[in-house]
């Protein structure tokens, strides 16, 4: 039995070592005792990206993000972290800028638990992909999105600014605004110019879903220039739909 203590107490001292050391890199000291408080960690103060902030946070903690634009293409697996941007209402934008560059989702987030990470005073930008979320790409997690935008973005099945898939989404307080899903080639391209759910939940409360477009297929076949769903549930209370379109 004291054998089997001292390797215990070994692995334990080891596990402690290894998060020291990632304190030192970015998050400071490291706090005594064997449960640690949530931290915050600087974008770009501490860790040069948001993405190098993510990899090392653990659940509970912030990823706190300074004004600025940042082309980075985000995963967060089975991590219920939160995004923080600091934003600056007299800037333009006022809030940090994530762009993929052409490229996308900006935001991937996949195997997280019912309460998931979230997203605050973030904007999602011009994200663009050849199938689906060509801003944010959801799937078996939960995602929450609060005074956030997702604009510009783009998609070739369904969900121009964001996919979910058997997952919760829920928004607050957020504009997504002219996000399209293009013309695909075939009847099985889905629609959903801001959003698309498959067997998800998805709660929109005091939001704003405007000029956002969902284009046809070879067979002339658009749907939902806002929001389209497969066996979902959708909530909405407080949101404007103005300027959505198919085509």
């Amino acid at each position: 039995m004291m054998h089997e203590a001292v390797a215990i107490g070994m692995v334990v001292a080891l596990g402690h070592a290894a998060r020291a050391e990632a304190f030192e890199r970015g998050r400071g000291a490291a706090p005594a005792g064997p449960v640690e408080p949530p931290m915050t960690l600087l974008v770009p103060e501490r860790f040069p990206s948001i993405q190098a902030g993510i990899d090392v946070a653990r659940d509970g903690d912030t990823v706190s993000v300074a004004m600025g634009t940042y082309e980075e293409l985000l995963e967060i697996d089975a991590k219920n972290v939160v995004l923080w941007g600091r934003g600056d209402s007299l800037a333009l934008p006022p809030m940090p800028v994530i762009t993929g560059g052409g490229r996308g989702p900006l935001l991937t987030v996949a195997g997280s638990d019912s309460s998931g990470p979230q997203a605050h005073h973030l904007i999602f930008r011009g994200g663009h992909v050849s199938r689906d979320g060509g801003g944010i790409w959801l799937e078996d997690s939960a995602l929450t999105l609060d005074d956030c935008r997702v604009e510009y973005c783009k998609a070739s099945t369904a969900g121009g600014g964001i996919y979910a898939r058997r997952a919760a989404l829920r928004i607050t307080d957020c504009l997504l605004r002219e996000n399209r899903v293009l013309p695909g080639s075939s009847a099985s391209d889905l629609g959903g110019g801001a959003i698309f759910g498959s067997d998800s939940e998805i709660v929109i409360r005091d939001s704003v879903l405007r000029d956002n477009w969902a284009e046809g297929n070879w067979e002339g076949f658009g749907q939902g220039g806002a929001l389209a769903a497969t066996r979902s549930k959708i909530d909405l209370r407080g949101v404007e739909l103005s300027e959505n379109r198919v085509a």
